[in-house]
């Protein structure tokens, strides 16, 4: 079993709480490895995803970021953490919600059931398409300039 984590900036990603939940997983689940990309050239980012189950995004910003939509995109399981107040910003969004606190639970929730894993990341896909497509995102900005011009 395969967690990766893209650490850009080690604090605010929460990089300490990652390593922290890993090795508190390991007795328990000694097959579990943790795999951390840092300062490396976006092409090598298709082949570290591939190789992972479980991404974990980031845990103190509130929200999802590239590191999640990418991994969504590839069908893989994500874990960030979201906020209570941006809950209603993106309908059927397939992120596990996990605070520093409650990330070791998530993990081992995700590790424990195949099936859910699985469940949580066939979701992605669709839902990077419907929310992050460069053609929806597009229309979106479009939208805002053109209302914005209207005033």
């Amino acid at each position: 079993m395969i967690s990766g984590h893209a650490p850009t900036k080690r604090l605010s990603k929460g990089t300490r709480h990652v390593v922290e939940a890993v090795e508190a997983l390991g007795p328990e689940f000694p097959r579990l490895e943790l795999r951390m990309i840092e300062r490396t050239p976006w092409a090598e980012m298709p082949r570290f995803l591939a190789g992972c189950d479980i991404l974990v995004d980031q845990l103190h910003m509130g929200w999802y970021g590239l590191l999640a939509i990418e991994g969504m995109a590839e069908g893989k399981a994500v874990v960030a953490y979201l906020r209570d107040d941006f809950a209603g910003s993106a309908p059927g969004l397939p992120v596990v919600n996990a605070a520093p606190a409650t990330l070791v639970e998530a993990l081992r929730g995700l590790i424990r059931d195949p099936a859910a894993r699985m469940q949580h990341g066939a979701r992605g896909p669709e839902f990077v398409r419907r929310l992050h497509d460069t053609r929806v995102v597009g229309a979106r900005l479009l939208a805002t300039y053109e209302r914005l011009g209207d005033r």
